[in-house]
């Protein structure tokens, strides 16, 4: 009785378990086409915009962002349907306060995807994972001390998931199960007990 007990015990603590979480998966299909996301140029620090505009995502080059430093273009970046790429146009060096880079934010994916990581291509030395931040809906590159060139590019795909939360069927049968089997464990303890 103890072991059948014990196993009851597991069963209705995974029921409850599976059935309140929250379902995700890789989705393949999240796009920011259509979408209006917002690109700020922060600098010395993530507090200060430099710069501010926002894009209504599209396919090829009508929602270009030019970046410049007041009197040229530094560089340009163009939002894809599941990421960006940047182009520079001239030789810089970026100086070195606690933040020189831009921020995507209002990333918000056609089927209510989250991100969830990147894939980064690029010849800029020095840009690694540890310059570069995200959120749900955010997305940031820090480009503090680094330097570039008219060949200088980076490309960044986002990898994001699904979130649903709906229960999925099969814990919704193992709470089902769970509770008929306390209900007859309840019954056979009574039933020894007489």
């Amino acid at each position: 009785m103890a072991v059948f007990n014990k196993f009851l015990a597991i069963a209705i603590s995974t029921g409850v378990t599976i059935a309140t979480g929250i379902h995700s998966e890789i989705s393949a299909a999240s796009s920011l086409i259509g979408d209006t996301i917002q690109y700020e140029y922060l600098v010395p620090d993530l507090s200060t915009v430099f710069e501010s505009t926002t894009r209504v995502v599209q396919p090829g080059l009508s929602d270009l962002i030019n970046q410049t430093d007041g009197t040229f273009d530094i560089f340009t970046l163009n939002p894809e349907s599941n990421g960006f790429n940047v182009n520079f146009s001239v030789v810089i060096g970026f100086s070195f306060t606690s933040f020189n880079g831009f921020r995507l934010s209002s990333l918000d994916f056609d089927d209510s995807s989250i991100l969830t990581g990147y894939t980064l291509d690029t010849n800029m030395v020095g840009l690694e994972a540890s310059r570069i931040s995200f959120t749900s809906n955010t997305f940031s590159v820090n480009f503090q001390g680094l330097e570039a060139d008219a060949d200088t590019f980076i490309d960044v795909n986002f990898i994001t998931s699904a979130v649903s939360t709906s229960i999925p069927e099969p814990s919704l049968m193992i709470g089902i199960v769970s509770i008929s089997g306390l209900g007859c464990a309840s019954m056979l303890k009574r039933k020894s007990l007489l």
